[in-house]
């Protein structure tokens, strides 16, 4: 039988594996302390976006660089496909098979026999799992990256052997460790791969460890190759210190990489699969929460839910990619069907946001209604302020048309349900706006049309344009509503008759009037609190009557509402949510979140809602005060 010690036993042999090892880590670091260097050659995440996203420089300038940066360019922009990432797995797999021919392993017995069909399933695993994950890539890796994988799987079986692993009892007890690193390994790939082909099954591996891995790629594979070192050892010694330098170099090179991968896969999966994958928690909605309600948007035959999410706080902005991903998860589990953008949230990133959801969690598109608004641009202008408004603000004919079809590559949509006036523009004729609905109405870019913010008198006008030219006018009025708030619904539009006569539906925001409602203010309001930090113009406004005589005042009929909800046993929030939805008149009370649970909380309110009686309105009215004068309809 030939000798396991692969005739390696000398100690320069050894010597030489652990110090290719060590040197490499070095070198990983060297090049992750150095910025001129990470920028060019460690951007793991570069396989998908170039060299690190670095910004390529025309030919004239390239060649006005120092002659050093020109060679460091260069040496990045040797690159190779993606999917060469299976060549390393060839490789491993391949050497086990020489090895195991060269020094007969089959005739070793006990652990050395172990050690071979694990490293050659780890081969064969990683193989199928890299195909099946890079055949379809077309992202790009450096090319000294992947001469350093081919010389690692090369090297590592002979890592293996060089030491000759002895059987000892002490050692075996690593095999189950190795087996059950490679599982969770497998299922983490595997659940990659389902998110690739875009399925809708996004439940995570069940095994109870998972959720404990801050990254389960990276830690597994440290794992798998430090057990190893333990199964492999030599006789007389605790550990296969060859195996122990190839460990330090998977961890050193996987450590390093974290960030740049954990970006490749954001611009893969998009934000949601990061909160899943590093996370590890899912969204899941309570078993307990209502049923939601669905109400006719006016007098339309379209049905939304009587709560809906909207991103000029959720998404686009104010709360961070992977929050955001989670609410839009958590709204569509609770039955929420009904999603408010607007071009100038974030400068258009909120709709981009939500066009990726939709593309990420594969919803069907006659599952959900999609809205955005246009008035304000996105800033998108190369001309200098003011010259930058000119033609981007407004609702002109020019600026409704170009703005919807750029709203619509943001949302990646072909259309949108509604699509609404942001603000009233007095400087152009109704009538051109009107016609500019409905020629986008027309041409099938949104299904219906409504107003934002205007004024009764303005909606009236719009719909005498409408009946004059036999054509669509604003079937839905999105405005600001919340018991601290009610003369437009409850007055001005009601005075106008434009829910009998014209069937107007609302879309309200700000039910809980910028947090104010939650009860959090009641003692004070922190200078850390959104509140404070607002640079939106109404809450700046009630800023500054806090600790006046009306602050006071507002704040005592909040507690007295607190003591309502307390005996509905609901909260101060929730209750003022409920109120809200027992308009008749609110088809949908658009909220915001940056919380899943903070979804969850505000659904419930359509449970109270549905349990408010009349002796329960009446208190709350009673209380608060604020209800207007009804019209009068004769005078003297």
């Amino acid at each position: 039988m030939a000798s396991l010690s692969l005739s390696l036993e000398d100690l320069h042999s050894v010597a030489l594996l652990r110090a290719f090892y060590l040197a490499a880590s070095l070198l990983i670091l060297v090049i992750q302390a150095v910025p001129a260097l990470r920028s060019r050659f460690l951007a793991y995440g570069s396989r998908v976006a170039g060299p690190s996203g670095r910004k390529v420089l025309p030919v004239q300038q390239q060649q006005q660089q120092p002659a050093f940066t020109r060679i460091l360019d260069y040496a990045a922009s040797l690159q190779v496909p993606h999917n060469y990432f299976t060549h390393f797995y060839i490789t491993s797999v391949l050497c086990s098979l020489f090895w195991a021919w060269r020094l007969r392993v089959w005739e070793a017995g006990g652990q050395q026999q172990i050690v071979w069909v694990l490293m050659l399933l780890q081969g064969l695993r990683r193989m199928l799992e890299s195909y099946a994950y890079t055949s379809t890539s077309k992202s790009r890796m450096w090319f000294a990256h992947w001469v350093l994988g081919l010389l690692f799987y090369t090297t590592i079986n002979m890592a293996i052997w060089v030491e000759t692993p002895r059987n000892t009892a002490g050692n075996w007890a690593s095999v189950p460790g190795v087996i059950t690193a490679q599982t969770l390994q497998h299922s983490y790939h595997s659940y990659l791969y389902r998110l690739r082909t875009e399925s809708n099954d996004y439940q995570l591996p069940s095994h109870t460890v998972f959720p404990n891995l801050l990254c389960p790629h990276y830690t597994c594979e440290v794992a798998i190759y430090a057990l190893l070192s333990l199964l492999a050892a030599p006789e007389g010694g605790w550990v296969n210190w060859t195996l122990i330098c190839a460990t330090v170099f998977v961890a050193t090179n996987l450590g390093v990489t974290a960030v740049g991968t954990k970006n490749c896969l954001r611009l893969k999966f998009h934000p949601s699969t990061i909160l899943l994958l590093y996370n590890m928690s899912e969204s899941e909605a309570p078993k307990d929460l209502p049923e939601m309600e669905y109400r006719f948007m006016g007098k339309s035959g379209l049905q939304i839910s009587a709560i809906s999410l909207g991103g000029w706080l959720t998404y686009g902005g104010h709360v961070g990619d992977d929050n955001t991903f989670a609410c839009l998860k958590a709204a569509f589990d609770a039955g929420i069907n009904f999603f408010d953008c607007a071009e100038g949230y974030a400068k258009g990133e909120s709709e981009k946001v939500m066009g990726r959801a939709i593309k990420h969690f594969n919803w069907n598109r006659n599952d959900i209604v999609v809205s955005t608004k246009i008035y304000w641009g996105t800033h998108n202008s190369a001309l200098p302020s003011p010259r930058n408004k000119i033609n981007n603000l407004g609702l002109s004919r020019k600026h409704l048309i170009e703005a919807t079809e750029a709203s619509l590559q943001r949302l990646q949509l072909s259309y949108v349900d509604i699509l609404y006036a942001h603000r009233p523009d007095r400087y152009t004729p109704i009538e051109e706006t009107v016609r500019a609905f409905n020629y986008l109405i027309n041409t099938g870019k949104t299904l219906y049309w409504g107003t934002s913010e205007w004024l009764a008198s303005e909606i009236e006008e719009a719909w005498a344009v409408a009946d004059r030219l036999g054509i669509i006018g604003p079937i839905v009025e999105q405005p600001g509503y919340s018991l601290l708030r009610r003369d437009k619904v409850d007055q001005e539009f009601k005075d106008a008759n434009l829910y009998g006569r014209r069937g107007l539906g609302l879309t309200i925001f700000s039910p809980l009037q910028g947090g104010l409602l939650t009860g959090k203010y009641v003692d004070g309001v922190p200078d850390d609190s959104r509140l404070r930090q607002s640079d939106d113009p109404y809450i700046q406004s009630v800023i500054k009557t806090v600790g006046s005589d009306a602050w006071n005042q507002q704040q005592d009929k909040i507690k007295k509402l607190m003591d309502i909800a307390k005996k509905l046993d609901t909260d101060v929030a929730t209750l003022s949510m409920a109120w809200v939805l027992s308009n008749k008149n609110v088809s949908s009370a658009i909220t915001g979140a940056s919380r899943p649970e903070q979804i969850y909380q505000t659904v419930k309110a359509v449970d109270v809602y549905r349990k408010l009686t009349k002796e329960n309105l009446d208190e709350i009215e009673q209380v608060m005060g604020s209800k207007p004068a009804e019209l009068t309809m004769r005078f003297g």
